[in-house]
């Protein structure tokens, strides 16, 4: 932590801070104070921008396993960041036409969104709704990142998104939108349904 924590900011790149919050969020993880919040806090960023550089830095170690050629990466985090979004199996591939090509940030969004139509957006949303199933039903993060197969970020970016979305929709669930309530007059008498001649005649 000290790490960063020692540093103006601007002197560590975005994917320097990313490699920094892969190896020290991971061992804070399960410590009072610990967590990926409280490292953004620390270095006076918010969490989600901490997370995208996180992401990209996944990316990127994942590259440097496979090649040692990853330097040209050192300043490409927003495009390892897009990446990220791609089934780990394809990130070899798209990083060397990223390279090749030149891609800028949205073309390499635009690929890894038709990459993602190929192997199956389905497969995504049934993932996603498999992590919210199982944290409604009190799984840890944790637990839930080991079963599906996923950081415990991706886990917690996509609680937060089902949850956000859920929220949205609790003022049409409740009838707050458009509704008027019915409002009927049980007392007219010269409306009253054929054969009632009890008190509180009623239209059936």
């Amino acid at each position: 932590m000290a790490l960063v924590t020692s540093n103006t900011q601007g002197e560590l790149t975005p994917l320097e801070i990313g490699l920094h919050a892969l190896e020290c969020v991971e061992k804070a993880q399960g410590k009072r104070g610990g967590g990926l919040t409280e490292y953004a806090k620390m270095i006076g960023k918010s969490q989600p921008v901490v997370s995208r550089f996180r992401s990209a830095a996944e990316v990127y170690l994942q590259l440097h396993s496979i090649s040692n050629e990853v330097n040209v990466f050192t300043d490409k985090t927003w495009h390892l960041f897009e990446l990220h979004a791609a089934p780990r199996e394809t990130w070899p591939l798209l990083a060397e036409a990223l390279i090749s090509c030149d891609w800028s940030v949205k073309d390499t969004h635009y690929y890894v969104e038709q990459v993602l139509r190929f192997f199956g957006r389905d497969d995504k949303e049934k993932r996603d709704a498999r992590i919210f199933h199982m944290w409604m039903a009190c799984f840890t993060q944790e637990e839930i990142a080991e079963t599906v197969g996923c950081t415990k970020e991706t886990v917690s970016e996509i609680c937060q998104k089902q949850y956000r979305d859920t929220e949205s929709d609790k003022p049409a669930a409740n009838h707050l939108i458009d509704y008027e309530p019915p409002i009927y007059n049980i007392w007219k008498q010269q409306t009253k349904s054929t054969g009632s001649k009890h008190f509180g005649n009623s239209k059936r």
